[in-house]
């Protein structure tokens, strides 16, 4: 049979062997595969054989190669494994306080996080609390704490508006007429309220629908 070993492109000559294998499927057919055996699919090794060989001091050998002198061998390593060697004993020391350890790794200022040490949330949210809260048919109300922000944020008007018509257009088959009670009993019930345009001070902020 011809059959190109690895390492060549031109096919050669090999002796083989046949081999035959019934397989059984699924469907208890018997399948015959009929193979062939081959003792080897590389060729015969080639060792580098240096003739320009020359010893060195350190027990390697330099030798010449087409890409250049190389330096082969083990060298004297033998020798030095076997010599007498003086051990020098060395004692290494290391202090260290776990608690301290311990409380760095929960800081926020080892992962880069700096507060300001003239910032005090809670006591400004306390004081938002006090003079905002009110007490209306029976429910206590607070006003949000919002942030002082260089930047103006979006109020998602647009955001909000989108999710309602994707809305109404999945519920407008079957579902929209019992939404629309839900909502109803739920403003009807306090749970919900409508904001007109003129009560609209301060920070507005739209919520999707999800």
């Amino acid at each position: 049979m011809l059959v190109a070993p690895f390492g060549t492109k031109i096919p050669i000559q090999c002796p083989t062997a046949d081999a035959r294998v019934n397989v059984q499927t699924e469907d208890k057919e018997i399948i015959t595969i009929n193979g062939h055996v081959v003792e080897y699919l590389t060729q015969e090794l080639q060792f580098i054989d240096p003739q320009d060989k020359r010893k060195l001091h350190s027990g390697h050998a330099l030798v010449q190669s087409k890409m250049g002198p190389m330096i082969v061998g083990s060298g004297y390593i033998d020798r030095l494994c076997n010599s007498k060697s003086h051990p020098s004993p060395i004692i290494c020391s290391v202090c260290t306080n776990p608690n301290l350890d311990l409380e760095n790794f929960w800081k926020l200022e080892m992962i880069g996080i700096q507060e300001s040490p003239t910032d005090n949330d809670d006591k400004q949210a306390m004081s938002h609390f006090k003079q905002t809260i009110i007490k209306l048919d029976g429910r206590y109300q607070i006003c949000w704490s919002w942030k002082d922000s260089k930047t103006k944020l979006s109020d998602d008007y647009g955001l909000c508006t989108r999710r309602l018509k994707n809305l109404v257009r999945r519920l407008r088959s079957s579902s929209l007429l019992t939404y629309d009670t839900t909502l109803k009993e739920r403003l009807l019930n306090g749970v919900i309220e409508e904001v007109p345009p003129e009560d609209e001070r301060g920070v507005v902020h739209y919520l999707p629908h999800h």
